[in-house]
């Protein structure tokens, strides 16, 4: 699900120039939040709760761990990839920090609004800056929004 979702977001949900605008931690988290989907009957449950990622992620909350959101936000591919084994933690933050994310606004906003994520991506398509256009979606200053979500994850 992980992989067919990053090919679903690169050729249906985004014109050719703005899937360029999708930041790093939207593709990586709604890849990881799709691919923790499964059917029952003939119902398909997206993004089901993940034990092992709360508890890691709860972890690395509780060890101030986690990347400034500001920070966050403009992280590309050399936060997320893993080159040598230093790489590995910090990999680690970074996907499971995109997963918390998405998975906190996934259940706490209205996701299924049409443009929810495309009002988004294409603020970032026309300049907007990060930090803005993240507030803009999440109708919240970025300080806030970075404790609501850490303290969904740690209850």
């Amino acid at each position: 699900y992980h992989e067919a979702f990053h090919a679903f977001l690169q050729n249906f949900l985004f014109s050719p120039e703005q899937v360029k605008s999708v930041p790093l931690w939207l593709n990586e988290g709604l890849a990881q939040f799709f691919e923790n989907s499964f059917m029952q009957g003939d119902v398909l449950l997206i993004g089901q709760m993940d034990p092992k990622r709360v508890s890691l992620l709860k972890k690395y909350i509780q060890e101030e761990k986690t990347v400034p959101l500001s920070k966050f936000l403009e992280a590309g591919s050399p936060e997320f990839l893993v080159k040598s084994m230093k790489d590995v933690e910090n990999s680690n933050i970074h996907y499971l920090q995109a997963w918390g994310i998405v998975f906190y606004l996934a259940t706490h906003y209205d996701l299924s609004r049409g443009n929810f994520f495309a009002d988004y991506v294409t603020g970032l398509w026309r300049g907007q800056s990060p930090v803005a256009a993240f507030e803009k979606l999440t109708q919240k200053n970025i300080e806030e929004f970075d404790g609501l979500w850490k303290k969904a994850v740690r209850h």
